[in-house]
């Protein structure tokens, strides 16, 4: 996934050479297992929330909310 993202990120594509990058990627694809591992537990979370807190996360890591 992160090879497919570096096509059209940059910052996906500077995890081949750059390790903070690679943790940053990581994390972010951690954040999206923890999120589907609370939907399917049935429990209450306030989904706008956790969508925009991803979101924001992702375009903080690919520069794409500096525009």
């Amino acid at each position: 996934m992160i090879e497919l993202l570096g096509t059209g990120y940059p910052r996906f594509a500077a995890t081949k050479s750059d390790p903070f990058a690679k943790a940053g990627a990581l994390l972010f694809f951690f954040q999206l297992q923890a999120l589907i591992r609370q939907l399917t537990a049935g429990d209450r979370l306030d989904w706008d929330s956790l969508c925009q807190a991803t979101a924001q996360y992702f375009l903080s890591f690919t520069g794409e909310g500096k525009r």
